[in-house]
């Protein structure tokens, strides 16, 4: 695959995106279970891993899902973790030693272009990543050449901004907090918001079978814990960094009152809506 100058660019400056932000994502990973987390299984599930396989996933970031998928394949199996930059990878190393698993791999791998075989892989995973590439298409028709024919590929994507209570509370909390611009765009984490987005890319990429799941779930979360401030550190890192002790004591209390509307006594209660799209190599 080629890329012309300007592509060259602009996948440069996602790699220092992404870089400038891991130390944030590693250092807020342990911190109890991340909203993502209780996707994993149904992830898993989607894509068919089971005990033995070869697998990988793509954009691991700090570990998930590969960390928990390499519980699931086993001693006998394999689980590729891969993401665009090194740093953030350095993150699922740490935690992957501390849990004794020495089934992982550790690739830097852009999702345009893997650099695996064609057929090398019995299921493919990719939790919250797929609305990065600048190119989907790419992106598509890389995880389906990887892929042995008749395997599958499982993408979760998340749905709309103003349906997922968190993101959405904490960005316009700390966005006003900051001083920044509202900025009303969803940007590219919510690129595939709307219905059938990620399934029109699957299938011109050439995989058959392709479904799409909404999963719409209302979770309850103790009140009385800062779960939320992973988001704002990964969110945020740069900005956050440059606040005094008492600016960030300023900056949570403004979420928590954003988040007082859905509070339910002792609990909040915070809608998430993702979708899992799956396709058949």
């Amino acid at each position: 695959m080629t890329v012309d100058a300007d592509e060259d660019e602009a996948r440069a400056a996602q790699r220092a995106h992404w870089a400038g932000r891991a130390a944030a994502w590693n250092r807020t990973a342990d911190e109890g279970v991340n909203q993502a987390d209780p996707y994993n299984a149904r992830l898993m599930d989607a894509a068919g891993v089971k005990a033995g396989q070869t697998v990988v996933d793509l954009a691991s970031g700090a570990g998930e899902p590969a960390l928990t998928m390499a519980g699931r394949v086993g001693a006998r199996g394999i689980v590729f973790a891969t993401d665009l930059v090194p740093e953030m990878l350095g993150g699922a190393r740490r935690r992957a030693t501390q849990a004794r698993l020495a089934n992982v791999r550790y690739v830097i791998a852009d999702m345009h272009d893997l650099p695996y075989r064609d057929g090398s892989f019995d299921a493919l995973t990719c939790r919250f990543g797929f609305m990065f590439p600048d190119d989907s298409q790419a992106a598509a028709s890389a995880a389906r050449r990887v892929l042995k024919p008749g395997c599958r590929a499982a993408f979760l994507v998340w749905g709309p901004l103003e349906e997922n209570v968190l993101f959405d509370v904490t960005r316009r909390a700390t966005r006003r907090f900051l001083g920044l611009d509202p900025d009303e765009t969803p940007g590219k984490r919510h690129r595939f918001a709307e219905a059938g987005g990620v399934v029109e890319v699957l299938r011109a990429a050439g995989f058959a079978e392709v479904t799409e799941t909404d999963l719409v779930d209302d979770n309850e979360t103790p009140a009385d814990t800062r779960f939320w401030r992973a988001r704002l550190e990964r969110s945020y890192a740069k900005e956050m960094a440059a606040l005094t002790a008492e600016a960030r004591q300023r900056l949570e209390a403004s979420v928590v009152e954003a988040l007082e509307p859905y509070r339910d006594g002792a609990l909040y209660r915070l809608r998430t809506f993702a979708r899992l799209c799956v396709g058949t190599a």
